[in-house]
């Protein structure tokens, strides 16, 4: 059910990547800052449109869109290959995918408590166990 959407997103963002690579690339003459402000402004949201459903995905789903991340960072540092993911991400003070996906979500959970709608309240609560949904109904990840 995700790989297409992760598909599509994937080739998105290289597409994107692509018409960036003047901009972004090794020669250019943009600060790093510049370039990750271009990252963030362009890159993330394809990518993060939505993130807060994707509690249900795959590691190796969500993996996809981090290679892409890493790439781009790297490109952004024009860091060599010795130079870890870990270590770009810190020095960028870009958070993993993992760690947006449950950022975004808790985020989102935390505005759906409270809201003066009843029926958005309602959203976050998971339906109790004694419902049975063998006809099709709401499935839980």
């Amino acid at each position: 059910m995700w790989r297409p959407h992760i598909t599509a997103k994937k080739t998105q963002i290289n597409l994107k990547l692509r018409q960036m690579n003047w901009l972004i690339r090794r020669k250019s003459k943009l600060t790093i800052e510049n370039k990750l402000l271009l990252y963030k402004a362009i890159i993330k949201p394809i990518w993060s449109y939505g993130i807060q459903l994707w509690g249900c995905v795959k590691p190796s789903n969500t993996q996809i869109i981090q290679r892409i991340q890493s790439k781009t960072l790297r490109i952004v540092f024009n860091a060599p290959w010795y130079v870890s993911n870990k270590t770009l991400h810190k020095d960028s003070r870009i958070p993993f995918v993992e760690d947006e996906i449950i950022r975004l979500t808790n985020r989102y959970l935390l505005n759906l408590t409270g809201h003066p709608n009843e029926q958005v309240n309602q959203l976050h609560v998971p339906p109790r166990p004694e419902e049975d949904y063998t006809d099709g109904g709401p499935q839980m990840c």
